[in-house]
């Protein structure tokens, strides 16, 4: 299992349109081969040392490393990215592998 975290930071002005079309982008990307689960939504800040450094996130967990580059090179994520570029004032991600549920032995 792969885990792709990314955090977005809004660039000045970005709105609630302009929001609701990434997530409808990003449910699109949810239907695609090999993704297991996705997961959206504004940071909720909880952390008062890091709540400025983000505004938005999500994470996608895919079946494997082979699922993940598919992923990056499916034409929906790319039109996301380009429609992404202009709305943002920051972007961070990164892919960890998930070896599943420890064993109970």
């Amino acid at each position: 299992m792969i885990v792709h975290v990314v955090s977005l930071k809004w660039a000045g002005g970005v709105g609630e349109e302009e929001i609701a079309m990434v997530e409808r982008a990003l449910d699109g990307l949810a239907e695609l081969p090999g993704v297991e689960s996705l997961v959206r939504g504004p940071n909720l800040g909880f952390n008062p040392r890091t709540a400025a450094t983000c505004d938005y996130g999500f994470v996608v967990r895919l079946t494997d490393a082979a699922a993940m580059r598919a992923y990056m090179d499916h034409p929906r994520h790319l039109e996301l990215g380009e429609r992404l570029a202009p709305l943002l004032a920051g972007l961070m991600s990164l892919q960890l592998e998930d070896p599943g549920e420890p064993s109970s032995t």
